[in-house]
């Protein structure tokens, strides 16, 4: 697999949760823990500009800039139901993942 490119979220991002986790509470994430905490970030950012308390609308939902999650970069929904994300492209290596391609800031 050396030489080998994958798609994956921003490396720089997870490491930064991980690390702020592993500070707070001892211990490394599981990984799967990010996408939990990126999707109460993601509530908390909705929650705060409601309409109707208690109620997130599709329209804030669906917000065509995205959000930025703290943990794996930029994502949106789309109103067909989809996710969408800017994902960086990594390289495997004997040292490890070399990143090839930043992931976008926008979309």
């Amino acid at each position: 697999m050396n030489g080998a490119w994958f798609s994956s979220s921003p490396p720089q991002d997870y490491q930064n949760f991980a690390r702020r986790f592993t500070t707070a509470y001892g211990y490394k994430p599981a990984r799967l823990s990010s996408l939990a905490y990126d999707a109460v970030a993601l509530v908390a950012t909705l929650a705060m500009p409601m309409a109707t308390p208690g109620r997130i609308s599709d329209a804030q939902l669906t917000n065509a800039q995205g959000y930025i999650s703290p943990a794996n970069g930029l994502f949106r929904f789309k109103p067909d139901g989809t996710a969408d994300r800017r994902l960086a492209v990594l390289e495997i290596s004997p040292s490890g993942f070399n990143v090839i391609e930043q992931a976008e800031k926008k979309f």
